[in-house]
């Protein structure tokens, strides 16, 4: 059965947005493209439903629009799987981050950071 996507993309900055590589208009370029070449590798390996964009809040904290958002499309089944560019663009905390792990594990969802090849859809990546 196909991923069910979120692509979440985020900048707190405007200079990060200035900036090619972090643009949030780079993000989901490369969060599409990454899809793209997993559904060429796996056939109908998964689609984004839809994308998460919190510009201009930082990654301290949960208390963004779009990742709260998300967390109620997971509870609610609509995504299976967060999709990120970077693990940073996601959480710089480790216990919020451990919390989302926990939280996508009660609901069957899964994570995937393109950069880190953190990767719990698989066996190995769940280890």
């Amino acid at each position: 059965m196909p991923h069910k996507i979120g692509a979440y993309v985020r900048v707190s900055t405007e200079e990060q947005a200035q900036v090619m590589d972090g643009s949030l208009d780079s993000q989901q370029y490369r969060l599409k493209n990454f899809v793209q070449s997993k559904n060429i590798q796996e056939k109908n390996w998964g689609k984004i439903v839809d994308t998460y964009i919190d510009d201009g809040f930082s990654a301290k904290d949960t208390r963004r629009p779009a990742y709260q958002r998300m967390l109620r499309d997971i509870r609610a089944g609509k995504i299976d799987l967060i999709l990120v560019t970077d693990l940073s663009r996601l959480s710089r905390n480790i216990s919020d981050f451990c919390g989302l792990l926990e939280e996508l594990e009660s609901h069957r969802a899964k994570f995937l950071s393109v950069k880190e090849q953190f990767d719990t859809s698989t066996p190995v990546g769940e280890m």
